[in-house]
């Protein structure tokens, strides 16, 4: 009778036990990651960047609690890398457009990018 015969032969199960264990915890990371950033991911330095003009305008009480959240759901509402709207959403951080001019600029950005 041969014992150890579940382990497999020699270290194959070790090995496969090992693989399985690691994918686990990437897909665990990955979750986390992603519930972090609340399921919107921007690798785009200036998306960051316009967030921290807002959190600046934030701490230096030029816009208040309230303001700071809704401004930046307005902000997160799209991940869109393209640089027009990129350059508004920064317009509309540094205080220098207010929402509703933002949505209608937003709107006409939209419609020129599916003409083309």
């Amino acid at each position: 009778m041969r014992y150890g015969y579940m382990m497999g032969n020699g270290y194959g199960g070790i090995i496969m036990m090992i693989i399985i264990l690691l994918a686990a915890v990437a897909v665990l990371y990955l979750f986390i990651r992603s519930i972090d950033s609340g399921g919107k991911t921007s690798s785009n330095p200036r998306h960051e960047l316009i967030i921290d003009i807002l959190k600046h305008r934030y701490v230096t009480n030029q816009i208040s609690a309230d303001q700071y959240i809704d401004m930046k759901k307005i902000i997160e509402a799209e991940i869109n890398d393209s640089p027009e709207l990129l350059g508004l959403k920064e317009q509309f951080a540094r205080g220098e457009l207010d929402a509703d001019k933002y949505w209608q600029s937003k709107g006409l950005i939209n419609i020129s990018t599916r003409d083309v």
